[in-house]
């Protein structure tokens, strides 16, 4: 398995409880994929550097995770049907 975060941005329009419900889904993604969820890191809403989706703010949600390579793909696949999410990077880190 290797080292990887996610970074999502997610609609603004949710309250603190469906957040963190959405959350939990991500944190579930990675965990029926055969991953461990190390750090969810809440960065709050933050008003966006231009329009995404015709918003101006949205929620920053980093979260590292253990994954294995060949998995990434269904992964990415299950968070981009997500449609809290506007916008998401997944990055390799470590070595």
């Amino acid at each position: 398995m290797r080292d990887y975060e996610v970074m999502c941005l997610f609609v603004p329009d949710l309250e603190e409880e469906p957040l963190k419900e959405e959350i939990d889904k991500l944190k579930a993604f990675v965990t029926d994929e055969g991953g461990e969820v190390e750090k969810v890191d809440i960065w709050g809403k933050r008003h966006l550097a231009y329009p995404v989706n015709k918003k101006e703010e949205g929620y920053y949600v980093v979260v590292n995770f253990k994954l294995s390579p060949d998995r990434i793909t269904e992964f990415k696949r299950r968070l981009g049907l997500l449609t809290s999410v506007m916008r998401f990077l997944i990055v390799r880190t470590g070595e």
